[in-house]
């Protein structure tokens, strides 16, 4: 009762579904600094970064969010002064550079716990490949989403800027960002923030993808090990998951202390 069905995969002529998310660690599965605190420019989950209005923000992982979201990144304001907060990736040259000059659609889900406004951004990095300003916020009580305005202009090129305000405390989509890139990037940097500046405690919860292509498509979901093997070029460590690494342990856990950078300063720049 078996009968063989004939379709294009891997081997055939149609485009293979998989690793469409140009974003690694699109939902934080994979936090192995596993930080209390994230000043400004730092990176909290793998592959991601903090940017902050004034002050350091806390980062971590929500699981169980609802059906079919089974976790989500979160930034909490954690200074007694409001501030405006945000999360950026920046893409690997060699992971983009192929999309000069075609549709990219950025989308994904986000939870804010005030009712605000939360924004979304696309930025093409026009300089050195891999050695981008991460940092790309010039002024952020600016409401002009330009570069010279709010984003800083060197080597920038701002694709388009999106937003939404869902209610308090309510998980929405992002209303899907598509773009036609310029045909001079270098790297792609997709930022998400806080549009107000946010009392103490309240948080913003994440999960993004970035794909070629026009339509937004169902948020991928890989491996979490295929994950964890795309994030360790940039950083690894030999403590346990969720262990965040420290200095002077005890020798008889016989635990190295030092965390390696496989690749030189190249998580510093990425």
């Amino acid at each position: 009762r078996w009968y063989a069905i004939a379709t294009t995969g891997l081997m055939g002529s149609a485009q293979p579904r998989g690793f469409t998310n140009l974003l690694v660690n699109g939902a934080g599965r994979v936090n192995m600094r596993a930080r209390s605190s994230n000043a400004n420019n730092t990176f909290g989950h793998d592959r991601w970064y903090a940017l902050t209005q004034t002050a350091a923000i806390a980062v971590s992982t929500v699981s169980n969010v609802a059906d079919g979201v089974p976790s989500l990144m979160r930034l909490t304001q954690s200074q007694a002064t409001a501030q405006r907060m945000g999360y950026a990736q920046v893409i690997v040259s060699a992971d983009c550079r192929h999309l000069r000059g075609q549709q990219v659609t950025l989308s994904g889900k986000a939870r804010l716990s005030a009712a605000h406004a939360i924004r979304y951004a696309i930025i093409e990095w026009t300089g050195t490949a891999d050695a981008p300003i991460r940092d790309v916020v010039n002024a952020w009580t600016n409401a002009t989403y330009t570069g010279g305005n709010f984003f800083k202009s060197t080597s920038n090129t701002i694709s388009d800027v999106g937003a939404i305000s869902p209610g308090a405390n309510t998980l929405a989509d992002l209303t899907p960002l598509t773009v036609t890139l310029g045909s001079a990037f270098n790297n792609l940097i997709v930022m998400a923030w806080t549009e107000s500046a946010e009392a103490q405690t309240v948080t913003l919860d994440l999960r993004l993808q970035l794909e070629p292509g026009g339509v937004a498509s169902s948020f991928e979901v890989r491996p979490v090990t295929v994950e964890e093997r795309l994030c360790e070029p940039f950083y690894q460590k030999s403590f346990p998951r969720g262990t965040t690494p420290a200095n002077a342990q005890s020798k008889h856990k016989q635990r190295p202390a030092a965390v390696t950078k496989p690749r030189g300063e190249l998580k510093s720049k990425l």
